[in-house]
């Protein structure tokens, strides 16, 4: 892992001096530099068994059904079995062979995590890949470890369907929820569209700023399925950190519905001095639409919140 770091590491930088190109300063990437990740390296090591006990140990990245009756908790006991027996017949063979085993299990959270020694800062779904190659190794492990047993063998195939049949149905509950909040979201935005019309504000020379996202309007409608979701597949609940707001409903009217809108990326709190926005209705009450200036019309879907990790895609 150390090395492969390093492999990555130097180019990267070569590549920027050669091209005259600085890192981005997005999510602090610019402040990476090669002597940051040796000193960060203790802390990294860290962060990487504290990353592995949120996967397998909470709800935070839904990524099998099944885990809230405790799937990944039998998963853990299941290798944790496992790590004793092949640590008896190590004993068994050479005394000092048990280390072996033992170093394994103790290295097997950073191996599983081992983007976090260059990335280090916080667990993403897209680099949980070896977070979930876990499961079948300890698996293909087991039926190693049981050789021809008939009962533990057929415990282990029927779990391995379980976890099958859970992180499948997690991925229908996501496609689902990707689903279900696009027509929603896309409803409302044809409506907004039909207002702006109808009241002389949809034109070309305007901005739109629009407020609160469409899930937390009350008359989203969607099946129990968005909320099983994870974050990222529950459309129409955007990012509200900075313009991500601005640029979902951009996304929205300018990808799906065909209309070139221009947005308005002021940020909430300029918007806030001029007017309280709190004051006013959501959609679809009268006067949810209002222009604040010669330019600029706000849009209220709901309520603004403060984004909060975890709690947007």
């Amino acid at each position: 892992m150390i090395v492969g770091a390093v492999f990555y590491v130097v180019p990267l930088f070569l590549l920027l001096k050669i091209n005259h190109t600085a890192l981005s300063s997005y999510n602090g990437i610019g402040g990476i530099t090669p002597a940051g990740l040796v000193s960060a390296l203790p802390q990294n090591i860290l962060k990487t068994y504290h990353y592995f006990g949120i996967y397998f140990l909470t709800d935070t990245l839904k990524t099998n059904r099944l885990q809230y009756f405790g799937a990944y908790n039998v998963l853990l006991l299941l290798f944790a079995v496992l790590t004793v027996l092949v640590g008896i017949k190590a004993w068994k063979v050479k005394k000092s062979h048990i280390i072996l085993p033992v170093l394994a299990a103790l290295a097997t959270p950073v191996a599983c995590n081992a983007y976090m020694l260059i990335a280090g800062d916080k667990l993403e779904l897209q680099m949980a890949a070896g977070l979930a190659m876990l499961a079948p190794l300890i698996m293909i492990a087991a039926f190693s470890v049981i050789g021809e047993k008939r009962m533990p063998k057929a415990a282990c195939v029927l779990f391995c369907v379980a976890l099958v049949y859970g992180s499948s149905m997690q991925v229908w509950f996501d496609q689902e929820a990707m689903y279900e909040g696009r027509n929603a979201s896309e409803t409302m935005a044809a409506q907004v569209i039909t207002d702006l019309k109808s009241e002389g504000l949809l034109s070309a020379g305007h901005e739109y700023f629009f407020v609160g996202v469409p899930a937390k309007n009350p008359l989203f409608s969607v099946s129990e399925a968005y909320g099983c979701a994870n974050g990222y597949a529950q459309f129409g609940n955007f990012w509200t950190s900075g313009s991500c707001t601005q640029m979902s409903y951009k996304g929205l009217i300018g990808k799906h519905m065909g209309l070139d809108m221009q947005m308005s990326y002021s940020f909430y709190g300029d918007i806030e001095r001029r007017v309280d926005i709190s004051a006013l209705p959501q959609f679809p009450n009268d006067g949810y639409i209002s222009m604040i200036d010669e330019k600029t019309v706000i849009i209220k879907i709901g309520e603004y919140e403060k984004y909060s990790e975890y709690s947007a895609p």
